[in-house]
Order: C-alpha cells, then sequence, then structure tokens
C-alpha cells in the first residue's frame, strides 16, 4: 500500500507549539458563554447575527445556516450537552428534541430569501439534523423528513439543470456555475447520514470524482498562472471533496501529488495578516447580498478530515498564522455578561452590509477552528516531545479495551487483610473510569476530579510493572512515552535541574499520552534520611513538577519503582498520586496456565496444587519462573517437581536480601519488606 503523504516536520519549535495552544485554550474559554448571545431558546435555534448598538435584529426568528453552523460546533466538539452545566451558559440540553421538531416541521427549507429546498438550505439542514441525531431519537415522521430532503439533494448531485455548465456530480445554485464549496457540502452532509443507515451516497461517486479533479486540476493550473479570477477557496474545496470521494491510498500516485501539490497551493496564497483573498461570489442571497467562501469555515473543513492530517502537520506555521489574526477581527459583546474572566465575543464574516456586524455562524466556525487546530497542535507537541526524549512515537490508536489484557498474568494484591486481584482492581478502579472520559480528553477537555489519573506501581523487579503501563496505554488507546532519569542527565548532573524543568514543561503540555517515569527513586527520597544537600534538593525541586502533572489532568502517568518505602511521604501523598498499587509476581496458577504445565500437573497428581506448591511458584517472577519451567517438564515425581520448584523459589528476587548498602533493613528478604509496604497502599 503506498503511503498517501510522506510527513515534514512542521518548523514551529516546542515553545511556539506551546504558547499556541495556550492561545486557542484562552479563546475557546469563551466559546459557550459568547453562542449564549445568539441562541434563541424558544425555538432551540440561534438568530443570524448581532449589531454592536441596542437595537437587535433577527431576534425572534432563527437563522437556518447559522444554527446548522452553531450545532455543528457544538456536538462535534462536545460543548452541547457538557455548555449546558453551568448556570452561566444556555440550556442547550433539552432544547435538541424542540430544534429537531421545528427544524423537520417546517414546510419552507429556505434561507435569506433563496427558493425552497435549494441544497444549500438542505445541506445545512440535513447536517444540523445528523449531529442532532447524536443526541435525541428521531419520530417516524422526522425520519420521513430526513429521507425525503437526502433524496432531493441526491437528485441535485445528480442532475444536469441549473447552468450550462452543470455536469452530473456537480451542484450549482440560482442559476450561478456549480462550485467545489456547494458540491462537498451536499456529498458530505449524503455521506455523514450513510454512517446511520441512510444509503444515498451509492452511485454518486463517479460522476461526482470526474467533476472534481477536472475542478482540482483547473483551478490548480488558473493560480499556478495567476489568472485573475483564480479561486484558492474552491481549489481547497475541491481537495476536500476528492478526499471524501475516496481513499487517498487508493488513489493513483498522480492523483495524490496532484491533491498535495493543490494544497500547497492554497497555503501559499495566505497574505500577511493571516487570511486568504476573497473567494468569488458562490450565489446572491436575495435578502443579504452576495455569498462568498469564509476562510475558518474552509479551515474547519481541512482540519476536520483525517486523510489531511498529516499534510496540515506540516502547515502549522501558516494555521498558526490564521489562529492569531482572530484578535484582530474579533468584537467584544459588550452588552453581553461576561462570567469570570471569560468576555463574550464574535466575529463578522463581512458579507453582510455592517462590517462589524457579529454573526452567529462565523463565530461558531472561528471557535471551532480553534478546537480543532488545538487537537492538532496537541499530536504536534506529542510528536515534538517524544522526538525531543528520543523515544519511538505511535499515533494513538483506537481503545484496545480488555483485551489489552491479553498474555498479561494476573497477581494477588494482599492488602487491609484481605486479598484481591490486581487486573480487576486496575481495570475497575483506574482504567474504566478513565476509559470513560478519553473521549473527552481527546477533544481537548481534562479529566474530571473524580477520575483518577496517576498511580504509583511498586514491586521487585521483574514483576511487570512496565509490561502493566503499557497494558494501560493499549486499553486506553494512547502512546506511551517511558521515560528514566538518563532522560534528565543526559547533559551532565549540574544541567539536571534545568533539564528537569524543560522535560517537565514538555510533560505538562501533552495531552493523551500514558507517562511512565521508570526508575525515579532517587530523584524522590525520603528527604529526612539523606545527608546530601543536593539529593535533598532533587526531591523538592520534584515535588511542585509532579502536583503540576496532576492538576492539568490531561495524561496519565505512572511511576514505577521497587522502593515505595523509601519514598518522600510528601510524594505518596493524595494531590500527586492518585493511587498506589503493589505489583506482585504473578500468581502460581497462572504461571502454570501460561507456560503449558496444566497438564503435567494432572499426570504427576498435583491438582489441587498443595500449598507448599502454590507458595514457592507464587514467589517467582515471570522471567524467574521461566527459568525452571524445563527442568519441571522433566520432573517424573511429585517430590522431583516440588523440589527443582522450592530450589528456585529459595534463589528468587523476593526472598534474597537487599545489599547492605541499598537498604537499611537489608536483613530482611525482599518479601518481608514489601509487606511492610502493604501499609502504605493506597487503592481508592
Amino acid at each position: 500500500m503506498a503511503e498517501p503523504f510522506v510527513l515534514v516536520n512542521n518548523d514551529l519549535p516546542f515553545g511556539e507549539l506551546n504558547g499556541l495552544r495556550k492561545y486557542l485554550d484562552r479563546v475557546l474559554d469563551s466559546a459557550l458563554v459568547s453562542l449564549r448571545a445568539f441562541y434563541h431558546s424558544d425555538s432551540g435555534g440561534f438568530v443570524h447575527y448581532l449589531r454592536p448598538s441596542e437595537e437587535r435584529t433577527d431576534s425572534g426568528e432563527i437563522s437556518k445556516a447559522s444554527t446548522a453552523t452553531c450545532v455543528a460546533f457544538l456536538v462535534e466538539t462536545g460543548r452541547w450537552p457538557e455548555g449546558s452545566g453551568t448556570t452561566a451558559v444556555p440550556t442547550w440540553t433539552g432544547g435538541e428534541r424542540r430544534l429537531v421538531r421545528n427544524i423537520t416541521a417546517s414546510k419552507d427549507w429556505t434561507s435569506a430569501g433563496l427558493v425552497s429546498d435549494n441544497p444549500f438550505t438542505v445541506s445545512f439542514l440535513l447536517e444540523a439534523l445528523w449531529y442532532l441525531n447524536q443526541l435525541t431519537t428521531l419520530t417516524k415522521s422526522q425520519v420521513r423528513v430526513i429521507h425525503s430532503k437526502l433524496q432531493l439533494l441526491r437528485c441535485d448531485v445528480l442532475t444536469e439543470t441549473g447552468h450550462p455548465a452543470k455536469e452530473p456530480g456537480s451542484v450549482a445554485i440560482q442559476g450561478y456555475r456549480p462550485t467545489a464549496f456547494l458540491t462537498q457540502k451536499a456529498l458530505r452532509v449524503i455521506k455523514q447520514w450513510e454512517r446511520v443507515g441512510y444509503q444515498y451516497f451509492d452511485g454518486l461517486q463517479d460522476a461526482a470524482r470526474k467533476w472534481t479533479w477536472e475542478r482540482l486540476r483547473g483551478e490548480s493550473v488558473a493560480i499556478a498562472a495567476g489568472a485573475p479570477d483564480a479561486d484558492p477557496y474552491e481549489l481547497a474545496y475541491a481537495v476536500l471533496t476528492a478526499s471524501l470521494l475516496e481513499p487517498i491510498e487508493e488513489m493513483t500516485p498522480h492523483q495524490r501529488q496532484d491533491l498535495r501539490y493543490a494544497l500547497g497551493q492554497f497555503f501559499d496564497q495566505q497574505n500577511a495578516s493571516g487570511g486568504w483573498p476573497r473567494s468569488r461570489p458562490l450565489f446572491m442571497y436575495p435578502k443579504l447580498g452576495n455569498a462568498y467562501c469564509y476562510e475558518y469555515e474552509l479551515l474547519v473543513q481541512l482540519l476536520l478530515d483525517p486523510q489531511l492530517a498529516p499534510f496540515l502537520l506540516e502547515r502549522l506555521t501558516e494555521l498558526r498564522r490564521a489562529a492569531l489574526a482572530l484578535d484582530n477581527s474579533k468584537v467584544d459583546l459588550v452588552e453581553e455578561v461576561a462570567v469570570g474572566d471569560e468576555q463574550p465575543i464574535g466575529w463578522p464574516s463581512g458579507h453582510v452590509w455592517e462590517p462589524k456586524s457579529t454573526e452567529s455562524w462565523s463565530t461558531a466556525s472561528c471557535f471551532h477552528f480553534c478546537d480543532l487546530l488545538s487537537r492538532l497542535v496537541a499530536e504536534s507537541i506529542r510528536r515534538a516531545v517524544f522526538s525531543d526524549l528520543d523515544v519511538d512515537y505511535r499515533s494513538p490508536n483506537r481503545p484496545s479495551g480488555a483485551s489489552a489484557f491479553e498474555g498479561f498474568l494476573d497477581s494477588p494484591i494482599p492488602v487491609r487483610n484481605q486479598s484481591s486481584r490486581l487486573v480487576a482492581t486496575v481495570r475497575s478502579r483506574f482504567l474504566e473510569p478513565l476509559a470513560r472520559e478519553t473521549e473527552s480528553v481527546d477533544l481537548g477537555r481534562s479529566f474530571s476530579s473524580e477520575v483518577p489519573t496517576s498511580a504509583i506501581l511498586f514491586g521487585p523487579p521483574g514483576t511487570s510493572k512496565t509490561t502493566l503501563a503499557t497494558v494501560v496505554a493499549k486499553y486506553l488507546g494512547w502512546p506511551l512515552l517511558a521515560i528514566d532519569p538518563s532522560h534528565l542527565t543526559r547533559n551532565g548532573l549540574d544541567k539536571l535541574h534545568s533539564e528537569a524543568s524543560r522535560v517537565f514543561t514538555m510533560l505538562e503540555a501533552l495531552q493523551g499520552v500514558v507517562v511512565l517515569l521508570d526508575e525515579f527513586d532517587e530523584l524522590v527520597r525520603e528527604r529526612s534520611t539523606r545527608t546530601e544537600t543536593m539529593s535533598r534538593f532533587i526531591t523538592t525541586a520534584m515535588l511542585p513538577r509532579l502536583s503540576a502533572l496532576s492538576q492539568r489532568r490531561r495524561i496519565v502517568w505512572l511511576l514505577a519503582t521497587n522502593h515505595l518505602e523509601s519514598f518522600d511521604a510528601a510524594i505518596r501523598r493524595p494531590g500527586r498520586f492518585d493511587m498506589v498499587v503493589p505489583v506482585m509476581p504473578p500468581l502460581a496458577d497462572e504461571k502454570f496456565r501460561h507456560f503449558g504445565l496444566e497438564e503435567k500437573l494432572d499426570k504427576l497428581g498435583l491438582r489441587p496444587v498443595p500449598p507448599n506448591l502454590e507458595k514457592d511458584a507464587g514467589a517467582l517472577t515471570f522471567s524467574e519462573f521461566g527459568g525452571v519451567v524445563p527442568a519441571l517438564r522433566r520432573a517424573r515425581s511429585q517430590e522431583g517437581f516440588a523440589r527443582r520448584l522450592k530450589d528456585a523459589s529459595d534463589n528468587c528476587i523476593m526472598r534474597s536480601r537487599p545489599d547492605a548498602n541499598r537498604d537499611d533493613r537489608s536483613q530482611d528478604s525482599v518479601e518481608e519488606q514489601l509487606r511492610t509496604q502493604m501499609g502504605l497502599v493506597r487503592i481508592p
């Protein structure tokens, strides 16, 4: 399978990426309180625009296309249900049924004086209903309306009427030439509904593909030639339509080259202010005048296309410029009530007669752009951090769920006068609460305060603590970033503090990553037992770093150690780590099963397994048990089997005594020391 794009690293350094992330977060903080100004509670929709004066227009009638754009932003980014959680924000939740009813009951699917059932309005309203369908159940009559409108839209794509240049596979309106904007919009909506069983997309691809590639190459040539009517918006929408119709890896090499080149042409047309030259008119609103493409509406569609993400990662400089340009065109909605530091703001599209008239659809488009760009920046930051730490990076995958534990051997958790199992405990107390909110974190939110996001994994060497971290990453579908002290000392011990500050600053900027801090014992040891000023300072310096990671709550992070009892008390307390979990050697029956010794036990008459064998087998780590398996398979009697197992367990890690230089209680075995650490275990 051919590579669709060869990724070239973007040229934004980590500092600028992190600054852009923070800027986008600040803009998005005002999203909900801003859209409240346009919300029409009686209908459940949104009015078109607000003028910066006491006179408010459109107060009694919602705009259909504007409502669809606002709904798309709110639902796509998870803000429709979450947005109603405070009294400061309009209660959209519950309004979805009212809005669906108002849309489907309307006999006049038109907007701003356009003819009824025109493809522009129909596409927008069908898209609004597709998003609302994710929040509520449609009635049979509403389903019939959607089927009839999808059939109309399909006919608009296939028909040749409307303009002499109209060909099957394109969409035109009002006698204007067909445009890639309208074509992509109609095809996108039809394909969206196909995901939930509305089969109207089949049969459109061939005709649309032919028209799309002709339009893409024609606009590309016009831009390359500097033609006065060349339109970068039309070129970009042709790229989007081509990507919609066919997986990139199934395109010919020539088509992929054309697609990439065309995207490059679009971004190269960006002007110094961060925008693009105005598009050709798409059509004319009888009530409002010419309709043009809006750059942020287009950028939203580019960022929503997963096939284009590798290319867009190379264009973060241009996308950053577009994001920063929002500050120059925003308008404070001074008559709206601010909530805390969240000042309501909006953006005009420049299409209506008052340049400063703040419109709901352009405002929603700008916020949607910021949200999607924030996700792309998060991916770029992940790549940058992994590259800086020289760790192989794999993009987030689909969560594996329970299957992530396949092949992982369970172990006991003997604590609080009872024994439980590691797998069940980690799944129910840690992973399942996390999994319920990972989608929200992928959208840029933080985990709720009730969800544990960090844990100390302690146990003797060789007990699969690192493997458990891998299981956590697979369960959630997130990449694993393993860090050890060598990452902090790679520039020398004298640079340890500055390097630690830099590394933890990068970790704080991450989202959607499982971070494993491995072998960090020396950096967090008990300060009262240490005489070296440097060592005491290391622990003290680490405390605020660990707290900052916990407060951001956009990653899952684990610390693996063999010596929990030597940790500074401030490290172990709640607020820095949510859980402290012992990872012991696997259970005896798990090891017998994994290494295929169950038949051998049956043959020797060792079922049920005697307590002494179970204890000896249970003391061995996975690798230690694997080392004695060949000898166990050669045993010809119960006594021989037990002897071989006991010889191995007598010399195992659990029953050994640590070196005197490492632990003041070196006369105790590891097993006895671990028993004393159980009092430090915290599993909520």
